[in-house]
C-alpha cells in the first residue's frame, strides 16, 4: 500500500532500518480494517431492501424475515470463520504437521478442499457452541490466538 512505501522510503533515506520492520507490523495489523470498508461498498442497505421487498411479495410475517436474516448472518460468520481458520492453520504448521493433523482427521494432504473445509466447518461450530469434543483441537499458539478471538 502507499503507506508501506512512504514508510520504506522514508526509512530508506534516513538509514534506520531497524524501525522498518516494527513500522510495517503495525501498518499490517491495520489492513483488517480495509475489510470494514470494503463491506461499506457493498452497501447492505440494497440487500435489506431486496429482502423487505421479498418479504411483501410472499407476505412473510417481519419475524420471520428477521429470522432468515439472522440465519443468513450465522453463516456467513461461521464460513468466514471456517476459512479464517483453515488459512491459520496451513499458514503456521509445517507440512509435516499438517499431515499428522489431517491423517488423524482421516484425510490425505490431496484430500478434496470439501473435505478440509467440512473439518474446518465442524471446528469453528465446536468453539461456538462451546461443545469442544477435543477431536479437532488448536495445535499452536496462532491457532490458540484465533480461537480465542472466535
Amino acid at each position: 500500500s502507499f503507506v508501506e512505501l512512504a514508510t520504506l522510503r522514508s526509512c530508506a533515506t534516513s538509514g534506520e532500518s531497524a524501525n522498518v520492520d516494527q513500522g510495517f507490523r503495525v501498518i499490517r495489523t491495520l489492513k483488517p480494517l480495509k475489510i470494514a470498508r470494503m463491506l461499506r461498498t457493498l452497501k447492505f442497505s440494497r440487500i435489506a431492501g431486496i429482502f423487505s421487498s421479498v418479504g411483501d411479495y410472499l407476505r412473510l410475517p417481519p419475524f420471520l424475515i428477521r429470522a432468515i436474516k439472522i440465519l443468513l448472518f450465522i453463516g456467513l460468520l461461521v464460513h468466514a470463520s471456517s476459512c479464517c481458520f483453515w488459512l491459520v492453520k496451513e499458514l503456521s504448521n509445517s507440512d509435516e504437521q499438517m499431515a499428522r493433523f489431517l491423517r488423524l482427521q482421516k484425510l490425505t494432504p490431496s484430500s478434496s478442499l470439501l473435505d478440509k473445509y467440512v473439518v474446518a466447518f465442524y471446528f469453528v461450530n465446536t468453539v461456538f457452541c462451546t461443545i469442544g469434543f477435543g477431536d479437532v483441537f488448536a495445535i499452536n499458539s496462532a491457532e490458540r490466538a484465533f480461537c480465542v478471538c472466535l
